[in-house]
């Protein structure tokens, strides 16, 4: 199977998919990447295994040395958390990505739900090139250990406002459905 190059509707974001041929097989996965990808280097193929931009077989890998084996399906998912990122590598230059972010104001949260105020530049949940920095990731994080965010309304990236998200699975049932049915 060829390599097929999918944009969204603005022309930024773009999905890489091909399947692993014999000759790579047995490859690391950064290595496959910055062979099939001609404009991709290793470092860049490095740094999207690391912000959590690739998937094998549909599922999100963030192992550098993963070996891939023939007739895996591989994406890669390219865009703004790439661009945003610093191209250094490790967990250091993710804590400077995460510094840099805008900061959130708690509004209200009890043991049910959490809504903040979220400022523009701030993804509220994970993407498929990113599943860092986002304010549903930042959430989990800040409680030890890490707890369950569930994410029941989004805003845009450049959209400030306030978003509500879950702690329980009854409170993300019932507040998922009271905006399905615009009855917040």
């Amino acid at each position: 199977m060829a390599s097929e190059l999918e944009e969204d509707a603005r022309g930024r974001a773009q999905r890489l998919v091909f399947v692993v041929d014999a000759g790579d097989a047995g490859l690391r996965l950064d290595q496959v990447l910055a062979r099939r990808i001609p404009d991709l280097s290793r470092r860049k193929a490095r740094l999207a295994i690391e912000l959590g931009a690739v998937f094998v077989d549909r599922s999100r890998v963030k192992v550098l040395g993963r070996k891939v084996a023939a007739g895996q399906r591989i994406e890669l998912h390219r865009g703004g958390a790439l661009e945003r990122a610093s191209p250094q590598l490790g967990a250091a230059a993710r804590a400077r990505d995460e510094a840099l972010l805008p900061s959130f104001e708690t509004v209200y949260e009890d043991d049910e739900i959490v809504v903040v105020n979220k400022p523009s530049g701030l993804l509220t949940a994970p993407t498929p090139e990113s599943d860092r920095n986002n304010l549903a990731d930042l959430l989990a994080r800040r409680s030890q250990p890490a707890g369950n965010i569930w994410v029941v309304h989004r805003l845009d990236l450049e959209t400030s406002g306030l978003v509500c998200f879950a702690k329980t699975p009854r409170a993300n049932r019932v507040l998922s459905e009271r905006f399905r049915q615009h009855d917040i």
